[in-house]
């Protein structure tokens, strides 16, 4: 389900029969219509497995934002709603109905207080939920530290692949990753060596003036800012330093639509199909 008219577009070129349903927030407001639908029209598929899947915003949860208000404001108020939907698809599941998997995911830069709060909610819904840690770091070139809270099964790693910290699991799958002139284009490279990763990547909205309360601007330094001015303001400030753009000589650029497809889901298989 996407509300900005760009994701939806790019959802409806990649999936185009899929349902989009829009804000979640009247479909929360009635659960149990919207639950009776869901399992109405999937029962005929004969899947084996169906998964809700929950990214909720991170804006008031993550550490980036130094005015984050927590888990109540915001859209990351969403949380909510997804998890009224999640208890309404679980409680009108049929005993021969696919089995109802759920996978909520956030930041780890959020408060303890906040990951708690979460992992106890959902477990008042469904017991089996586990919260796990998983950084993209290791199976890309991003890095993307996340909390992942799911009642599937979650395969336990040999020791050297598996740690607790802050009370969590967290899990270092290990997989060889390209290099990063294997994925970026026209002949641009990083400035970091070959352990380096970009950060999360965040939304692009160039706009016509500096927006207010920019996430990351006051950490950034003075020659971000002036970067990102440049760019009329598209990402976020800490997405201009040095070691987080891509560079030909003194060129410098942030990664196109392609490198960032490339580098975030690198042992996903893709369709072919170009971003343009």
């Amino acid at each position: 389900m996407e509300i900005h008219g760009n994701a939806v577009k790019v959802v409806k070129a990649w999936f185009s029969d899929a349902s989009q349903l829009g804000d979640i927030r009247p479909l929360a407001g009635n659960p149990e219509v919207f639950a009776k639908a869901f399992w109405h029209r999937g029962r005929p598929l004969g899947v084996g497995t169906v998964l809700l899947g929950a990214g909720f915003p991170c804006r008031e949860l993550s550490q980036v934002n130094q005015s984050r208000r927590g888990l109540d404001h915001g859209d990351t108020a969403r949380f909510e709603e997804a998890k009224i939907l999640f208890k309404a698809l679980l409680e009108e599941r049929q005993p021969k109905d696919p089995p109802l998997r759920v996978i909520f995911e956030n930041v780890q830069s959020m408060p303890n207080e906040s990951r708690d709060r979460i992992t106890k909610e959902l477990r008042e819904i469904d017991p089996n939920i586990e919260c796990v840690g998983i950084d993209a770091v290791h199976v890309s070139l991003a890095r993307r530290p996340r909390y992942w809270w799911t009642n599937w099964y979650v395969q336990r790693f040999d020791d050297e692949l598996e740690s607790t910290h802050k009370g969590v699991r967290h899990l270092a799958p290990c997989l060889e990753v390209p290099k990063a002139d294997e994925v970026l284009e026209d002949g641009y490279l990083p400035r970091w060596k070959d352990d380096g990763r970009f950060h999360t990547f965040t939304r692009c909205r160039p706009v016509k003036q500096e927006p207010s309360k920019p996430t990351g601007k006051a950490t950034a330094s003075a020659e971000a800012l002036e970067r990102w001015a440049q760019d009329s303001w598209r990402y976020s400030p800490y997405q201009y330093e040095d070691d987080l753009l891509v560079w030909k000589g003194d060129q410098w650029r942030c990664l196109n639509a392609n490198e960032r497809m490339a580098v975030s889901y690198t042992h996903l298989t893709l369709p072919t199909k170009r971003i343009v």
